[in-house]
């Protein structure tokens, strides 16, 4: 059986990315997959046919691969040190920088000459229709929204007040009922968002994982900053609109219903956008220099697009 080793982060989203891969691999008797990741935690641990190292695992160090792995579009000095240090008879990196990050992984298909026949971008849960257990009926039209917070993704956050806006904008001129999701560490965020709005919304944050899918599925539109919750939205197809400020080209969600709004911010470290947890300028600027109606704009397109059968009004205000 043929060891293969792949680096890869350890969140929600990197999960779901990896996982049309994954499925026609874990199909075959022949391959053996090993996820490098640094978070313990991560959902790779829950795959039986996966084993889950950490750069930490000394073991790791011990072990001949057949095949190393990286889809990474940004060299860190981690993931450097890492394809140096394991030993491999191949090591392969996707080169090709203009692909989203979902389709670098079929690279490795492609490398093992492995028939990508059955291959779906799809999110690898289950999920249902549960608008009435959270108290909403089918004429409501949901916004589903994960602000993010300083705590999981600092270097995109977007200013309180603009969320506030956007929000209470949605509610007067589409009847649109809010909805906050994330996990407890962006409930703080998530007040400072209500507390500045003019009308009501619900936080349900906090939500199990599979239950928090259910609720995007549930939804008619996904509005959120890139993190884990984004990913969940583009595999289910949901409309959605993603702010991706510091994200990497190759990060943007996976999705033709998708609306991307980001700003490029003319500074070393900014062109190509850095995809960094913590901003060397201290200011966030890729993320402060999106305004409201930017994304004001791209939720009409998406809107007029994918729910014009509704009737709603066919412009917000700017």
């Amino acid at each position: 059986m043929k060891k293969i080793a792949i680096i890869s982060g350890g969140g929600i989203g990197d999960f779901i990315v990896i996982s049309p891969l994954l499925k026609i691999i874990g199909a075959r008797n022949d391959y053996q997959v090993f996820i490098i990741t640094k978070n313990k935690r991560s959902l790779f641990g829950a795959v039986k046919q996966i084993k889950v190292l950490t750069p930490f695992n000394p073991s790791l160090y011990l072990k001949r691969f057949d095949v190393l792995f990286r889809a990474f579009g940004r060299d860190t000095f981690l993931t450097k040190i890492l394809f140096q240090a394991i030993r491999a008879k191949r090591k392969i990196i996707c080169k090709e920088s203009g692909k989203n990050i979902v389709l670098r992984y079929n690279v490795l298909l492609e490398e093992l000459q492995i028939n990508k026949r059955g291959w779906r971008w799809e999110l690898p849960f289950s999920v249902e229709n549960k608008r009435e257990k959270f108290g909403f009926s089918k004429e409501d039209f949901i916004v589903a929204l994960h602000s993010g917070s300083l705590q999981t993704t600092p270097t995109r956050i977007w200013p309180a007040e603009r969320w506030a806006a956007v929000c209470d904008e949605l509610i007067r001129r589409y009847k649109a009922r809010i909805v906050f999701l994330g996990g407890t560490s962006d409930k703080e965020e998530i007040a400072k968002i209500q507390k500045m709005m003019a009308e009501e919304s619900l936080d349900l944050s906090g939500l199990d994982l599979r239950e928090s899918f259910n609720f995007i599925y549930s939804a008619d539109i996904f509005l959120s900053v890139n993190a884990g919750l984004m990913w969940a939205a583009a595999a289910l197809n949901k409309p959605q609109v993603a702010l991706c400020g510091p994200s990497w080209f190759g990060w943007e969600p996976y999705n033709e219903k998708a609306k991307v709004v980001r700003k490029i911010i003319q500074r070393r470290h900014c062109n190509p956008p850095c995809d960094m947890a913590k901003c060397k300028y201290k200011d966030t600027l890729c993320m402060h220099s999106i305004n409201t109606a930017e994304v004001k704009k791209a939720l009409v397109q998406v809107i007029g697009k994918y729910h014009y059968e509704r009737n709603y009004l066919p412009n917000l205000r700017s």
